[in-house]
């Protein structure tokens, strides 16, 4: 194994250890270790510094298919490890104490285990691909022998599987070249036959040849962004139900907006022309409220700023505009409210927090990369000085000896 820097396309470490081929290798969390798995069941941990073998941990020392072939961290836990295996279980790992701490059968007799990974909001929940053709969940904090969840068949074999970031989704690929998007919520414990299971939120036929050996949603910038990511997608459309949304056709797809005017009752679709217009029309009020707080003005200042142009109360806005449904207008409260604002100005003020704290957080991270990269790098000048150092030494050796040398010759004469 081999650690490269990217920035200057240079090797950093070479990492040895396993007699055998290497299956599977990650990260730590705080990358304090390097975590490899090998086809004879070794699990070790490197020192991404020094490079060296640093802990050792094996499923069994009895011969047997049990060769690793994935491993990940635990989100919530900084030193639980979860590994899969050829005998068709998922190993839990104590990084801290390099133990194994329970292996629990996920895949039925003789049929392999391909990855297992930890939910990411969800402490202890590990879903597993398994070779029999099932995902299955398993809950590794449940007392007792037994921690299956659920499961759901597949209809060929179940080859890796992703979880969505904010744990609502999880696509699997399977070894007929499909990649099925899951619903991890509505797993039985009978495991329901595929095609016929309310788990299954759609599949994709994504290879023709082959199948689908490694499948990775979208990185978000947080939880909140790939909730709004993943409204774009049709898993999406399917879990929300359309009710309190209007889905506006001709917009780039299943494009998804909250209806402030959602009264259980279908709404009518939205032309782009329209909505480009609701969207000035908001952009224009908000900067009427900031002008008005601004500028220190009256509360009722602030509320006939909130309040529609005439233009605006034409029809082009959605907020303001009655819903017209079986002959009847249903009348809103209005925006102009001291409520309706101050709820705007929290929202907005948790918007720039927000972003903010995201801001904070990548420079940070920023920050301890680049120690890390000075710290290896001041390493490897070290290490280049105590080179050039004991060369010196061998040289001043020679030279001494040979003084030694001419000196005692000249006693001799």
């Amino acid at each position: 194994m081999v650690i490269w820097d990217l920035k200057r396309k240079s090797k950093l470490k070479t990492l040895s250890g396993h007699v055998d081929e290497v299956n599977a290798v990650t990260y730590s969390p705080g990358d304090q270790h390097v975590a490899s798995g090998s086809s004879s069941g070794a699990v070790l941990l490197h020192s991404p510094v020094s490079g060296l073998a640093v802990g050792e941990m094996r499923v069994s020392d009895v011969p047997g298919d049990r060769g690793i072939t994935s491993l990940h961290y635990s989100p919530h836990r900084r030193q639980m490890l979860a590994s899969s295996s050829m005998d068709g279980c998922v190993q839990l790992w104590d990084t801290g104490i390099r133990r194994l701490g329970q292996s629990i059968p996920a895949a039925a007799a003789n049929a392999p285990c391909y990855q297992a990974s930890f939910s990411p909001t969800s402490s202890g929940l590990v879903a597993a691909a398994c070779g029999d053709g099932r995902v299955t969940l398993l809950d590794v904090n449940a007392p007792g022998a037994s921690k299956g969840v659920g499961s759901i068949a597949l209809g060929a074999e179940a080859k890796c599987l992703s979880w969505r970031s904010d744990g609502g989704a999880i696509a699997s690929g399977a070894a007929d070249g499909r990649v099925v998007i899951i619903d991890p919520r509505m797993l039985s414990s009978s495991g329901s036959v595929h095609g016929g299971g309310s788990a299954v939120l759609y599949t994709i036929a994504a290879h023709m040849r082959g199948g689908v050996r490694d499948v990775r949603w979208q990185h978000a910038g947080d939880g909140s962004a790939a909730v709004s990511e993943a409204m774009n997608t049709p898993a999406s459309a399917k879990m929300a139900g359309g009710r309190g949304l209007d889905q506006t056709p001709g917009t780039g797809g299943n494009f998804l907006f909250p209806s402030p005017l959602a009264t259980g009752k279908e709404n009518a679709p939205l032309g782009p022309d329209r909505v480009e217009a609701m969207k000035e029309d908001s952009r224009r009020r908000v900067e009427r409220l900031m002008s008005a707080r601004g500028a220190g003005g009256t509360p009722e200042a602030v509320a006939a700023a909130a309040r529609p142009s005439p233009r605006e109360e034409g029809g082009s806005s959605l907020a303001l505009t009655p819903m017209i449904a079986g002959g009847s207008a249903h009348h809103e409260p209005p925006l102009g409210s001291m409520e309706s604002l101050r709820e705007m100005l929290r929202e907005m003020a948790a918007e720039q927090l927000e972003a903010q704290r995201r801001m904070i957080h990548a420079e940070v991270r920023n920050v301890h990369v680049e120690l890390i990269k000075q710290f290896h790098t001041m390493q490897e000048e070290q290490v280049a000085m105590f080179e050039t150092l004991r060369g010196a030494q061998v040289d001043l050796a020679k030279e001494v000896a040979a003084l030694r040398k001419s000196t005692s010759d000249y006693a001799r004469r």
